[in-house]
């Protein structure tokens, strides 16, 4: 039954690797693309930022769902329906099509997440409920590895719109292999789901401090994640002096550091019994290393760059363990759309923030480099209040063996 659970949630989890693919990957291709399509600045963050704003917004809906009906049946129709809005993205003529394309993108890919945790939830032991997220946050950062990295090596060869109708045909195969593999919970493992008011859903995790406290937390980190990982952090280093390909290819680094990160943080968090203090350490080793990527002066070598992006991706990695303290503050039948919650929380934040340092910076100023480091102060300021939400948390957050309360 291990095995199978763990099977179970591989397969769930290349919904969640196709989705940061198709989200993350934009950064590699904006520039083909806003040339293309003739975009401004603001119009090309607005492509990129509507995907996570309509996967934000449907988050906890997205939850209430997941919690009600069968995650295996919702799961491979919402893979399908990002892959074939995927399609409709490598055809589109202008802003307003690709804003509206990418969008629906995130509205069907907002089941992934949360979808991928529930399962966990079901499927595998409390005592590796955190390793397991950890291990979910991880395919982030290899899900945005294939976008980021993955997009730029194929540039050299096919254009961006080739790139993004073979990541369509990608989902189409997803969807096929979710359906097949995934199934809703353990034989034996009483089926609740009826039980499950959407009222009451809501009042009661609107009501747990420690919601609100990990939403807060969430937010600041993936929305550094999302927000300057995704997207700003590869401006910032063509302005620094690198060439393009040099600074998508920094950029990748902090999504290796996720990737190593966010699995190890999990692991420990099932053998911790003070999470609430690695989570606090692991914002303000965040605060620390994006203020040295932003600020650190410049010129320096391409391996000093690329460590301290890692050391930003590893530490932002930490806030995986938010996800089963979340889940452990509430009842087992409405875990769902606590990951959707906080998930969402973070995914809104970080869609934001895909667009706020382009109305900071005032495109007539000559010191382009300075103008850009003060919008990106902005990330500082989320990562302070992760910092304040995790000294927040209640002390003794581990989980209790009872994990189906």
């Amino acid at each position: 039954m291990k095995a199978r659970g763990w099977f179970v949630w591989v397969a769930a989890s290349l919904f969640v690797l196709f989705q940061l693919a198709a989200q993350t990957g934009y950064g590699a291709i904006e520039i083909p693309l806003a040339r293309d399509l003739q975009l401004g600045v603001l119009e090309a963050s607005l492509v990129s930022s509507s995907f996570l704003i309509a996967y934000s917004l449907l988050q906890i809906p997205a939850g209430l769902l997941l919690d009600r009906w069968s995650a295996r049946r919702l799961l491979a129709v919402g893979s399908l329906g990002c892959a074939l809005a995927t399609f409709v993205f490598s055809t589109v003529d202008g802003a307003g099509s690709a804003v509206a394309a990418r969008a629906v993108m995130g509205a069907f890919a907002a089941l992934a997440f949360p979808g991928t945790g529930l399962l966990a939830r079901r499927w595998i032991s409390p005592a590796r409920l955190a390793l397991a997220f950890g291990l979910t946050e991880a395919s982030f950062g290899v899900g945005a590895l294939l976008g980021d990295w993955g997009f730029g090596r194929l540039l050299a060869h096919l254009d961006w719109r080739t790139i993004t109708l073979w990541l369509g045909a990608v989902g189409v195969g997803i969807s096929a292999v979710v359906a097949l593999v995934v199934r809703d919970r353990p034989p034996g493992q009483p089926d609740r789901s009826d039980r499950v008011s959407m009222g009451e859903a809501l009042r009661t995790l609107s009501r747990s401090r420690t919601i609100w406290l990990a939403m807060l937390y969430y937010g600041g980190a993936a929305g550094t994640i999302f927000g300057f990982g995704g997207l700003w952090d590869i401006r910032l280093q063509r302005v620094f002096g690198f060439s393009e390909p040099t600074a998508l290819s920094l950029n990748n680094w902090l999504f290796l550091g996720l990737a190593l990160g966010a699995p190890v943080a999990g692991a420990l968090a099932d053998r911790l019994r003070g999470r609430k203090w690695f989570l606090a350490a692991g914002a303000l080793g965040a605060w620390l290393s994006v203020a040295a990527v932003i600020f650190l002066p410049m010129p320096m070598s391409y391996a000093a760059v690329a460590a301290n992006l890692v050391s930003v991706g590893v530490l932002l990695g930490v806030s995986a363990m938010v996800f089963p303290v979340a889940c452990d503050a509430v009842p087992a039948r409405y875990a769902g759309t606590a990951i959707g919650m906080v998930n969402g929380a973070g995914c809104l934040l970080g869609g934001l923030l895909q667009v706020l340092p382009a109305l900071m910076i005032d495109a007539r100023d000559p010191h382009v480099l300075v103008a850009d480091q003060r919008a990106l102060v902005i990330f500082l300021v989320v990562l302070g209040g992760s910092l304040l939400a995790a000294l927040g948390l209640p002390g003794r957050t581990a989980p209790s063996v009872a994990g189906s309360r």
